[in-house]
């Protein structure tokens, strides 16, 4: 290699070290440091499986998976494909854990609280966390389930339910 080619090689490699460390090419979610609100509904089914906790009293495992639609969006996306699971008890309410998945994959993680698995039962959420453009979310969320069916078939419950109200803030790092 010649002295000149050696020159523009060196130069070339120090300018590559120079926007790496940087900073120039690191790949940045599109939404991070976005924060806001987001209002929208959200439908689901699923099953439910319960037993006899006492007098007047009843526990239920529940799994249920739906559409959760944003006006807003929270980490750039609108539309959510949710699953949960959890725990209802009709004496002390229910707990859940959920993931809402956007199209392109993105995860967002969701604890749930709330009275019991009923309409009119109101729900409190925390947002604790995600995956891709949903990484290190946080924020609470609410809502109340404005309808619900329950249908009972050789032992087993299906579950159908509709959150119109649907409402929370959000934090991206």
């Amino acid at each position: 290699m010649t002295k000149k080619g050696s020159s523009i090689f060196s130069l070339f490699i120090l300018v590559n070290v120079i926007f790496i460390s940087s900073g120039y090419f690191t790949i940045q979610s599109f939404a991070a440091g976005q924060s806001g609100t987001f209002t929208g509904s959200w439908v689901a089914d699923g099953v439910r499986d319960s037993l006899s906790f006492g007098e007047n009293r009843q526990a239920s495992l529940f799994k249920f998976t739906g559409h959760v639609n944003l006006k807003d969006t929270v980490g750039g996306k609108k539309d959510f494909w949710s699953e949960c699971i959890g725990l209802a008890d009709s004496k002390t309410g229910s707990i859940a854990r959920c993931v809402w998945r956007s199209l392109d994959d993105d995860e967002v993680y969701i604890t749930l609280k709330g009275e019991k698995f009923a309409q009119g039962s109101k729900v409190t959420g925390e947002i604790i966390g995600g995956t891709g453009a949903a990484e290190g979310i946080s924020g609470t969320l609410q809502f109340e389930w404005s309808s619900m069916s329950f249908q009972t078939h050789n032992n087993i419950t299906t579950v159908g339910g509709y959150a119109k109200n649907l409402s929370g803030s959000f934090q991206l790092p």
